[in-house]
């Protein structure tokens, strides 16, 4: 009779049935590994398919997280091209204005202009767009500056540097209407004690087409 006592029961050893191989797998398992134990040689096969199919899938990853290379086309950038500069117009026939302290060119279609005199002003008006206005008023560097400081504040914008007729002077872009721009350019002189301020509309005036051209004749006369 057995023994059934509990406390000498001592559990079976069974050893685990290796998977059957087919005949051609055994064969191909024994010549490729001759040395490893038959009992492991059934491991061999699914093991080898499993690390093949990891380093598939590990290589797989690695493609599909690879950054790609985008080709840039090379955008081309326009060449300015410069504007060809009008050629200055010929001032041989020019009349000259030379009155008040101030010489000036003219073109030869203007007319001599119309004056207008004040107590302490010159107005010379030569066309509808443009005008010089002097004041016999002694003006110095510091004073010509403070001058243009509160004009520049009454007329709310501020004044850009410019030359005209080889004195340095102010220039002013003042909007006096909806659709109307004037150019104040305001100039002075020691001697003569002067102040000239020219101005014209800044719009396209064929009067005025070469408005660059006559002031740059523009000059204080002894």
């Amino acid at each position: 009779m057995e023994n059934s006592d509990p406390a000498n029961y001592s559990p079976i050893k069974v050893d685990p049935v290796p998977e059957q191989l087919s005949p051609t797998e055994q064969k191909l398992i024994d010549k490729l590994f001759p040395k490893v134990k038959p009992e492991v040689r059934p491991l061999i096969l699914p093991g080898t398919l499993l690390v093949v199919i990891s380093i598939l899938a590990i290589g797989l990853v690695l493609i599909a997280n690879k950054p790609r290379k985008v080709s840039q086309q090379p955008t081309s950038v326009p060449i300015p091209t410069a504007e060809p500069t009008p050629s200055p117009i010929s001032t041989t026939d020019w009349q000259t204005y030379s009155n008040f302290g101030i010489e000036i060119k003219t073109p030869p279609t203007w007319s001599d202009p119309e004056t207008r005199l004040g107590a302490t002003f010159t107005s010379l008006k030569f066309k509808s767009t443009f005008a010089i206005d002097i004041k016999g008023e002694r003006f110095d560097e510091n004073s010509f500056n403070d001058y243009i400081e509160n004009y520049s504040q009454a007329v709310k914008t501020r004044p850009e540097d410019v030359i005209m007729g080889n004195k340095p002077s102010k220039k002013f872009d003042v909007v006096t209407g909806v659709d109307t721009d004037r150019i104040e350019i305001f100039t002075y002189s020691e001697t003569p004690p002067l102040l000239v301020k020219i101005s014209y509309d800044n719009l396209w005036n064929p009067e005025i087409t070469n408005i660059n051209q006559i002031l740059s004749t523009f000059r204080f006369t002894k």
